[in-house]
């Protein structure tokens, strides 16, 4: 199992834009209604604000993550993998990835109350709630 991060590159914005829609559509229409102009303009700033990485699995394209180094910590923006890899330790060692990567610093997280499975995911990854509001958890690994 040889995982991958490939920096994206301005033809692959279509799958990550498309890989978006079909992993956070539902959890934010479900919250605030979806507006596909400010999700586009969004995701946009994102791409501008965040490295965004393709995954790739022994070549095959499986899903993107977008992250910032903030010397002390890495926040990561987004981790989508497509429906057909989860749950199968493939999350979990691209944390270990950026966790060697980035050595030293802790990890840093929201994830949309209402998303459960990603709740559940990094929680049995060892991070912690550090603060919550109305839509979001707030969550944090540090490497010991």
């Amino acid at each position: 199992m040889n995982l991958k991060l490939v920096e994206h590159k301005k033809s692959n914005i279509f799958y990550l834009w498309f890989t978006y829609q079909k992993a956070m559509k539902g959890h934010i229409e479900n919250i605030w209604g979806w507006d596909d102009e400010w999700q586009i303009n969004d995701f946009n700033k994102s791409l501008k604000t965040y490295k965004s990485f393709l995954i790739t699995l022994d070549s095959e394209l499986v899903g993107y993550v977008q992250f910032k180094d903030n010397n002390t910590s890495i926040y990561i923006n987004m981790l989508i993998l497509e429906p057909q890899y989860q749950g199968q330790g493939l999350g979990k060692k691209l944390l270990g990835l950026l966790m060697q990567d980035y050595s030293g610093r802790g990890i840093e997280l929201k994830c949309f109350k209402i998303n459960t499975s990603a709740y559940n995911f990094y929680l049995s990854n060892g991070f912690e709630v550090t603060d919550e509001d109305e839509n979001f958890y707030f969550l944090s690994k540090i490497e010991r």
